[in-house]
Formats: structure tokens, sequence, C-alpha cells
């Protein structure tokens, strides 16, 4: 189903990663031409102390990020410029370090956590830094295992975000219930955010179609969001 005379459109995704990935607008910086981590290790973050380029993607995979890890990730941060940061089936062990280091690296665009454990807890952290932070514009928390109360708080922290473009939260357990209270907190007020994905979250097709027309008719569009129907 298409809106187009809103700018907004309702529509099915096909699955896989890629899929999931393949409509959310990311920031792009052209001139940057730095180092790409296929899998972020300590040996690979005490590599990067000794190449000159800045990072265009520092990537995690399927590995435990402990707080000795997040102290390296931080002198990294420091020394490099960094636009995308992925942890791909990861599970980070201090969430509020992670959070203060993400705050310093200002030039960070694209956060991902694709089958990670970030639950409750790491969701709630990660809001607290969209309602301060101006740099995210693109955040995936694909098969995250976000409930109620942590997709509730990231409703809360779009009502002030101005960065975020794109969110994706397929795969999630938090049902009708934590999409009505997200929604409910984005009518409060937001008008950056262009892409958002509930695919697979349990939510009824039916349920979700109402609460973002309810959205519409309470916060006309300059943005336009694609969400999945199951």
């Amino acid at each position: 189903v298409s809106t187009q005379s809103t700018g907004y459109s309702v529509s099915n995704v096909s699955s896989g990663r890629a899929a999931e990935q393949q409509h959310a607008p990311v920031d792009e910086d052209e001139g940057l031409r730095g180092v790409v981590l296929i899998q972020g290790t300590a040996d690979d973050l005490l590599s990067l102390h000794k190449v000159q380029n800045d990072v265009f993607e520092l990537r995690f995979s399927d590995s435990g990020v402990t707080v000795d890890m997040l102290h390296l990730l931080d002198d990294v941060v420091q020394d490099k410029r960094i636009v995308r940061l992925i942890f791909e089936d990861c599970e980070i062990e201090d969430w509020d370090m992670f959070a203060d280091i993400l705050e310093q690296c200002t030039s960070i665009s694209h956060l991902g956590f694709h089958g990670s454990s970030v639950g409750d807890e790491g969701a709630i952290r990660i809001s607290r830094l969209l309602s301060t932070c101006d740099h995210i514009s693109s955040l995936d928390l694909v098969q995250c295992r976000v409930g109620c109360s942590g997709v509730a708080a990231l409703g809360v922290a779009l009502m002030q975000n101005t960065s975020l473009k794109s969110l994706n939260l397929s795969k999630n357990s938090f049902k009708t219930k934590g999409a009505t209270l997200f929604f409910r907190a984005l009518k409060g007020g937001n008008s950056t955010l262009q892409y958002l994905n509930l695919s697979s979250t349990c939510c009824g097709a039916t349920e979700v179609v109402m609460m973002l027309c309810a959205l519409l008719l309470r916060n006309p569009p300059p943005y336009s969001a694609l969400i999945p129907l199951l």
C-alpha cells in the first residue's frame, strides 16, 4: 500500500539481512577513504593505532565486547574518525561505558547491532544517548531482544532527537503493546525520521496501520515511514 500523497509508504519487505537494510537511508561521506574492518578483535583495534587513515566502518562480529575491548575502542575513537560502527551477534558487557564512548565519537552516523544481545537494558541506554546526541542518523536494532520498555524508551527519545532518519526494529519481541507505547511517545513530536521497520515483531498488521494513521493525523509528514506488514 502506498500513500504517496502524504509521503508515507506501507509495504512488504523480503526476508534476509540485506533486504532489511536496503531501504534505510544512511549518510555517506564520499571524501572519506579509510579502513574497513570486517571483524573487530583486540588485535584489530590495537593495529588501528598504526594506521594513519580514518575508519569508515568498524565491525565487530560474533564476539563478546568486554570492558577491556571497550577501553581499546575508546582509544580508537579518540584517535580515528569512524562513520559506521557495527556489532553483529555480539554481547556488550558495559552499556554505560559504551554509551559514554559513543557520546564522544561524534563522527558516527550509523550504529548497528544486528542479532546482538541488546535487550531492554541496552535499548534504554541507547535511548538516553539519542535524547542528547545529534550525530547518529541510522540505527539498526534487528533481532536484538528489545521488549516493551526498550521500544517505549526509544519512542520517548525520538521526541527529542533531531538526527535519526532510519530506525530498524524488526524481529524483536515487543508485540502490539510495545508498538502502542512507541507510537504514543512518537506522536509527541518528531520531524526527522524517514524510515521505520517493525516487521516480524508480532505486531498485528491492522494495529500497526491504525497507529501509523493516528501518527499521520497528529504529525503530518515531512518524512515517509516504511512499515512492512506481516
